[in-house]
């Protein structure tokens, strides 16, 4: 497969709000500015997340604090992970963080998140229409109601090599591979770099899949969804193992799409903050993904490279 190095793609019929950035030319729209600027400055300050971690699995607001660390405990060996978080005894064990709005403001949408010897589980939670839109391409799934993943598991985790995995309602899964020739930096102003060049690579790893449900919370309509990642098997800067004590990098994110009269709205939520659209030029604004058990040193974590 031959390689090459990306500029960004144009989307039409967005509104500066609410585009999402791909692929092949530059941007230079007052529309990129707008939203390069809605950075971190809008969320609290990274502190211990005890309070965003739900008891429950109801995907209700319940906090404004930005986690840490995202911490995946050790699934205990012969329980079945693939299943429906809210429903799962398994899941209920599990530590459930909440969501941000691009205004800080915790949303309705929670992650979980379990390993084994060979796979990461990631869980979400969100309300919602359940109903997937039909006759959409796997690259475009991104433009209607989802949620996605975000890793950066290679050695160093410069950001030059990420996976995006989105996940429909419907369980339909799209996956691509992020390169770069160099690691992707903030502009001297702090603003998200919106032409660093980079290579969107359609991808499909061995193992991978998720599995889906619909549900009610208090009459209002939601879905769950349980994503199974063969770290092992992603591409080879990415493949990785699945041991007790490993790091990472991560984000999980969730969209909600409004369409009318020629335009789309998105509304973002996200584990870790970043503008909406900028995550492929922002993957060093992944939060740290954490293997095992640990109360007291997600802090430590975040610091210690």
């Amino acid at each position: 497969m031959v390689e090459t190095l990306s500029q960004p793609t144009r989307r039409g019929n967005m509104t500066c709000e609410t585009l999402k950035f791909r692929g092949l030319t530059t941007f230079k729209t007052i529309g990129v500015v707008l939203m390069a600027t809605m950075l971190v400055s809008v969320w609290p300050g990274c502190k211990d997340n005890t309070a965003a971690v739900s008891s429950g699995r109801s995907p209700q607001p319940s906090s404004m604090s930005v986690p840490t660390a995202f911490r995946a405990l050790p699934a205990p060996h012969g329980k079945l992970v693939l299943t429906d978080p809210t429903r799962s005894n398994l899941w209920a064990g599990a530590r459930w963080y909440t969501l941000a709005t691009s205004q800080g403001t915790p949303s309705t949408t929670q992650a979980a998140a379990y390993y084994t010897a060979h796979n990461l589980y990631i869980a979400v939670n969100t309300l919602g229409s359940p109903v997937a839109s039909p006759g959409i391409s796997l690259p475009n799934l991104w433009q209607h109601s989802c949620a996605e993943v975000w890793l950066d598991t290679t050695a160093h985790q410069t950001g030059m090599n990420f996976y995006e995995i989105v996940i429909a309602p419907n369980g339909r899964v799209n996956q691509v591979w992020h390169k770069s020739g160099s690691p992707p930096r903030p502009l001297a102003d702090g603003q998200v770099n919106l032409d660093h060049p980079f290579a969107s690579i359609p991808w499909k790893t061995p193992g991978l899949v998720a599995k889906t449900w619909s549900h009610l919370h208090s009459f209002k309509p939601g879905w769950s969804a349980v994503l199974r990642i063969p770290l092992g098997h992603l591409p080879r800067a990415l493949a990785c193992a699945c041991k007790p004590g490993s790091r990472y990098r991560i984000n999980v994110l969730r969209y909600k799409w409004h369409h009318g009269a020629g335009s789309a709205k998105l509304i973002q939520s996200s584990l870790f903050p970043v503008a909406p659209g900028c995550q492929p030029f922002a993957p060093y604004r992944m939060g740290r993904l954490v293997l095992g058990h640990s109360g007291s040193d997600d802090l430590a974590l975040l610091t210690r490279h």
